[in-house]
């Protein structure tokens, strides 16, 4: 499981900095066309996010009779965690391959006509948007229903505090040495070999993860309960065909039914606080990325401080336990938000420098710091949030909560790209780096209202 999750982590972590880079390069140092592709990820995310955990409940529940129904209306739909898993990791990885194959003429000057280049850059944006909600499904089916079918027969809060702490440490392992190994990588080749070794690891990896999370799946009885005893049928029924609008109309009322519970949740205050820390550019993602780029910081340079920050991300996942034992859960909450709000002065101070090497040092040195504060705050509310979802939560609908959490997020996120589009001049981007500092201000409010209450 834990080699599965590197796998696909390392895969998307080279890509999510790779193609902020390259996309800078081909907007002719704008900001606007590495916007509008994390714009585009995050509004397929904030649109379908629900729907996608709601499905993943509904195939794991489903009833055999409904499932013949479905095959018989569409082939493709799976009646199993494992065959959607394989289909999610599939789907992402494929996706990532064909979306670096249509940027890479894009990045050869006279290679293709006009109308050409705006097919593929269509095409980068759409397929970016198709691996990431194919990601989100895997995740959820990972560190939700995986994770605790394997600790079954251990003590349930120890063993999915372990496996949790562990995808998350494997999460920010990645997020550590990807940027820095694609960045030195960039510096030292031209953009196309890399795109190439992109479309290779992933082609690679695909057949790994399936190898890995087979045998997983055989050695975890709880998982194969999950699993269809009965098989679905191929065969079509045009009858099936007139339950279209009925599709629909399940999938609009699923989305509505996922968005109130969880605005029912005792956590959704703390969890709006987690989310809102996503509508902001001070951080080492698409924006940012571009923006340093532009500012003359070679890629290796920026690798390696998205290294430094994930770096401490796994300091935090160290430290965070030790504060918590002697301040509690509330309390290590506000100490890591203040950390954060406090480090991020630095990177606001950056504004007013005007030669650039200072400036953008202060800038990468104040985002660098807060990852302690961030990832902490996320510790302090993330594995609660899992958990509460995990123990408290009908298992029909953690699916459903997990991907209302992520809908909402990536609707912040949207927000923050919305705001990069209004204004794509890299000159202007001091403004954004206060708009994001208030924005953390107003997460920060937010949970001590949730402590307080």
């Amino acid at each position: 499981l834990y080699a599965a999750q590197f796998l696909g982590r390392w895969g998307a972590g080279m890509w999510d900095f790779l193609v902020a880079l390259l996309l800078m390069r081909v907007g002719s140092n704008s900001l606007l066309l590495t916007a509008a592709y994390g714009l585009v990820q995050a509004a397929a995310t904030s649109a379908f996010g629900a729907a996608i955990g709601s499905a993943v409940d509904k195939i794991s529940h489903i009833k055999a009779s409904k499932a013949k129904r479905l095959r018989s209306f569409f082939p493709l739909i799976l009646c199993d965690h494992a065959q959607l898993l394989r289909l999610g990791i599939g789907t992402r990885n494929v996706s990532i391959a064909l979306s670096a194959t249509a940027l890479s003429p894009l990045l050869i000057p006279g290679s293709i006509p006009p109308l050409g280049r705006k097919l593929a850059i269509a095409s980068v944006h759409s397929l970016g948007a198709v691996g990431i909600l194919s990601g989100l499904a895997v995740g959820i089916l990972l560190e939700r229903d995986w994770s605790e079918a394997v600790t079954l027969g251990e003590l349930p809060g120890q063993s999915l505090t372990r496996i949790n702490s562990a995808m998350k440490r494997i999460d920010l392992v990645c997020k550590m040495l990807a940027p820095a190994f694609v960045g030195i990588w960039l510096s030292s080749f031209s953009a196309i070999p890399c795109l190439i070794a992109t479309v290779a690891w992933n082609g690679l990896s695909l057949a790994l993860e399936y190898r890995l999370l087979s045998t997983v799946f055989h050695r975890a009885p709880a998982l194969q309960k999950l699993s269809r005893s009965k098989k679905c049928q191929d065969k079509l029924d045009p009858r099936a065909l007139t339950g279209v609008t009925q599709l629909v109309k399940g999938a609009c009322i699923a989305m509505i039914d996922g968005w109130a519970s969880y605005f029912r949740q005792e956590v959704v205050l703390a969890a709006v606080a987690l989310a809102v820390l996503h509508c902001t550019v001070l951080s080492f993602g698409f924006v940012m990325t571009a923006a340093l780029a532009w500012k003359g910081v070679p890629a290796h340079i920026i690798g390696v401080a998205r290294g430094l920050g994930a770096f401490l991300g796994v300091a935090a996942t160290y430290m965070y336990p030790v504060l918590q034992s002697r301040e509690g859960t509330g309390k290590a909450g506000l100490w890591a938000i203040s950390t954060q709000w406090l480090c991020l002065m630095v990177s606001v101070a950056s504004v007013w420098i005007h030669k650039t090497s200072v400036a953008a040092s202060l800038l990468i040195s104040g985002i660098v710091a807060s990852r302690l504060g961030l990832w902490m705050f996320d510790l302090a509310l993330g594995f609660p949030l899992i958990f509460v979802i995990q123990s408290t939560v009908e298992e029909q609908e953690r699916g459903r909560i997990g991907g209302v959490q992520s809908a909402l997020q990536s609707l912040m996120t949207l927000l923050s790209f919305v705001i990069t589009i209004l204004a794509p001049d890299p000159k202007e981007f001091g403004r954004l780096v206060i708009i994001s500092y208030v924005i953390v201000t107003i997460a920060a409010l937010l949970f001590s209202s949730y402590f307080y209450r």
